[in-house]
């Protein structure tokens, strides 16, 4: 009790500990009070300037993303340019983004930057790209600053700070302007570590403490993957050199609670369409996948080549999968095992290995989501720790102890290799700049991936390229004959052009592979309609209106088809529904009028003219002037 009277709340005993218990290294009241004034990096602190080179280098590498586009078709139509919820400042929108999810995530504050954005910004894409540049800028700087205090080695913070800023994978997080949550949280959560790591260093300050739980918490408001953190703090733990006595287990605790509320709402809102779409394999082969992700991981970090916006599972035509899959862990084991034979590294190793593959954990398809078995955005907190072994590395290597013949030379082949990275990220950036260009980069890497010529033939019809939307289409039923939107798509261009027959044949398709996607049925009507089998359209809408009775458009549609044959009391059915479902729906009532006319029903038929006139439907005027007499 007098521990917790001493820190002024008997709950915060169980986080930090008395005199007796500090750093466990001898600390007494005089030497802690030294300890923090301690600046918690070398005696000589980091030197800016090579920051300073990295920062310019990094503006150089992305400078192109200005001049991109927003990714139609690749999540920022739903986070901005069709979400409403952004796009007014308010209070009211606020509650929303707080209480809602999007594009099946958890990420108020990510949503809340985008409004921000958009209330200074419009639709200018330019501007959410440089925002995100910018905070990717702001990140260099915190990992420069907290490797800084991780090690006395100014050339490693330098070499991991430039990996971090300029390495390829980087460019998927950066110049997508809906990875804006992946940069933010990643701000958060390195804060986070740097409070953490200068609560141990500077006499376990209860202010750093809490600092780095608030830091944690926005990091999960930015994006879920943050829910690391707390495991990522025992690796540190061990790299700090902390004995892991109850009090170091406890300080966990707020932030597994933290952990734990925001993996539990990670679950929930990607538990429906990004699971529903992911690969379905037996549990012993997803095990194995998992092995084959890091496989990949650490393959795009030592190679960054075959990039891809989409990286597919490795899945045969046969439905096998390939023997590098099950090769993984045993090419992992061998790497794991000489690397372990590395005594004089092998603290270093442990504890980068341990913080990439902890950050990392989550998304290694483990929990199957999406239809990726990687994502190189994943991999943007996640290779701080293996750019710490490089970095680790290098220093040996610098220092003399290992490949002493390089000795002298190491930091420019370093410099050089930021050099080549710088490059080759540069030109990576032109794969964003707009939909076109991402797609067709994932076909030229993945070229018998069906959905990704779906996705392509979806973007060329969004910009009115009709024949090059349909040439798509047809190599994504080529690749894949079951694809039931490609023939849905393909139809709807088949009908734009007037080639109902046509369009017809893929709705067939399109119903004969998904019986319950009430679209097809509809605009199956509505070809058979412009074909003129008025019956064969009503007994169309009548299938879509079984799948969604609601259905506003297969209501009015078929109510104009029973107008036609003059069923009229049919027709008047769908149009009472149709105004119950909208009693602002002038067109409803105007039609309704039109149907009560021919119904010689004339009193009813003006009462509707006379709303639809109220409701400011062009038309209802000379409706009323031609029936009403008036």
């Amino acid at each position: 009790m007098k521990g917790a009277a001493r820190h002024g709340n008997e709950t915060l005993s169980l986080f930090f500990p008395d005199q007796s218990q500090e750093m466990a290294k001898g600390k007494t009241p005089q030497n802690r009070k030294q300890s923090r004034k301690q600046k918690p990096i070398s005696p000589k602190g980091p030197t800016y300037l090579p920051l300073i080179l990295i920062l310019l280098g990094t503006a150089f590498a992305f400078s192109k993303v200005f001049g991109f586009d927003f990714m139609s078709n690749w999540d920022d139509q739903s986070y901005i340019l069709r979400n409403a919820d952004i796009q007014s400042f308010s209070m009211e929108n606020i509650g929303k983004v707080f209480s809602g999810f999007y594009v099946s995530n958890y990420q108020p504050l990510t949503m809340l930057v985008f409004m921000i954005e958009f209330a200074f910004f419009k639709l200018d894409p330019g501007a959410f790209h440089g925002v995100n540049l910018l905070i990717h800028l702001i990140n260099v700087f915190l990992v420069y600053r907290l490797v800084s205090r991780w090690t006395n080695s100014n050339f490693m913070v330098w070499l991991v700070a430039g990996l971090f800023a300029l390495h390829p994978t980087r460019v998927e997080s950066v110049a997508w302007i809906s990875e804006l949550k992946d940069v933010l949280y990643t701000a958060f959560f390195i804060l986070a570590l740097d409070y953490y790591t200068r609560y141990i260093k500077e006499g376990l300050l209860k202010k750093h403490y809490w600092l780095a739980l608030l830091m944690f918490v926005l990091s999960c408001l930015s994006k879920s993957m943050a829910i690391t953190l707390p495991v990522v703090l025992i690796v540190v733990d061990y790299w700090m050199g902390r004995e892991f006595k109850k009090q170091v287990w406890l300080e966990k605790l707020p932030f597994l609670a933290v952990a734990v509320i925001f993996g539990i709402l990670a679950i929930f809102t990607q538990s429906g369409k990004a699971m529903d779409i992911a690969v379905q394999v037996g549990p012993v082969n997803r095990i194995f996948l998992a092995f084959y992700g890091v496989f990949m991981y650490l393959s795009k970090l030592v190679l960054p080549i075959n990039l891809s916006g989409i990286h597919y599972y490795p899945v045969e035509k046969d439905g096998t999968l390939p023997l590098l899959v099950y090769a993984s862990p045993i090419i992992l084991g061998a790497i794991a095992y000489l690397l372990m034979r590395w005594k004089s590294m092998r603290k270093e190793v442990l504890f980068g290995i341990g913080f990439f593959l902890v950050s990392i954990g989550i998304v290694l398809q483990l929990l199957p989501f999406g239809r990726a078995i990687i994502a190189e955005r994943y991999t943007y907190v996640p290779y701080i720790g293996l750019f710490l072994i490089i970095a680790f590395l290098a220093e040996q290597i610098r220092s003399g102890k290992f490949l002493s013949s390089l000795k002298g030379n190491i930091e420019y082949v370093a410099m050089g290799v930021l050099v080549v990275l710088a490059v080759m990220t540069y030109n990576r950036t032109d794969v964003w700049k707009d939909s076109i260009a991402f797609y067709s980069d994932i076909i030229e890497e993945y070229p018998e991936a069906a959905h990704a010529h779906w996705q392509l033939g979806n973007v060329l019809k969004d910009y009115k390229r009709a024949d090059e939307a349909i040439a798509s289409y047809n190599n994504t039923i080529q690749l894949d004959s079951s694809y039931a939107m490609a023939y849905f798509n393909r139809g709807v261009i088949m009908a734009d052009k007037k080639q109902f027959r046509e369009a017809m044949a893929d709705y067939n398709k399109t119903i004969e592979f998904r019986p319950d996607y009430m679209p097809a049925y509809h605009n199956r009507g509505n070809a058979k309609k412009s074909l003129k089998d008025i019956q064969g359209s009503i007994d169309d809408y009548a299938l879509a209106l079984e799948i969604n009775p609601d259905f506003v458009n297969s209501l009015s549609m078929q109510a104009h088809s029973y107008s036609v044959l003059q069923q009229w009391d049919s027709a008047l059915a769908n149009y009472n529904k149709l105004i119950e479902l909208n009693p602002k729906n002038g067109e409803a009532f105007y039609n309704r009028g039109l149907c009560l006319i021919n119904s010689g029903q004339k009193e009813n038929a003006c009462a509707d003219f006379n709303q639809a006139a109220q409701l400011r439907f062009q038309g209802a005027a000379n409706a009323i002037q031609q029936y009403c007499g008036q």
